[in-house]
């Protein structure tokens, strides 16, 4: 388990927050969370991604993340580096609230059938932003 939880932080999706947007009487999953949702102006905002540091709560954007990619700030640091960041993979237990969340189920889509699935989970509000 250690190892996986190490894997997941450092080279997949799952620490990035994402915005919960109002579906009908439930939410659905809607875009990474951004530092220009936050209020960030600094260089490329609108394309970097946010996680929740496990050691203090609060959001914080890794270096590394798409957004570093393009413009003078980010030259040559295109690579994901968490340095002393411990990126959350779940919120439960630091949540503000419980949700239910549409998915949609791909295992019918063959089929023509991609039915939706619903689910709470926890979520935060980050920035006035509902967040996953």
């Amino acid at each position: 388990m250690p190892y996986f939880a190490d894997y997941a932080k450092r080279f997949t999706d799952p620490p990035f927050l994402i915005a919960l947007d109002p579906a009908g009487d439930a939410h659905e999953p809607g875009r990474f969370l951004r530092p220009a949702d936050l209020g960030e102006t600094s260089e490329n905002a609108e394309w970097k991604t946010v996680v929740i540091d496990s050691r203090d709560r609060q959001p914080i954007v890794p270096k590394g993340s798409i957004g570093f990619r393009w413009g003078p700030e980010g030259e040559g640091r295109w690579n994901l580096d968490l340095g002393e960041v411990d990126p959350l993979l779940t919120l439960l237990g630091v949540h503000d609230e419980v949700v239910d969340v549409e998915l949609v189920r791909f295992d019918n889509a063959a089929c023509g059938m991609a039915m939706p699935m619903r689910r709470s989970v926890p979520a935060k509000r980050v920035g006035g932003h509902l967040s996953r």
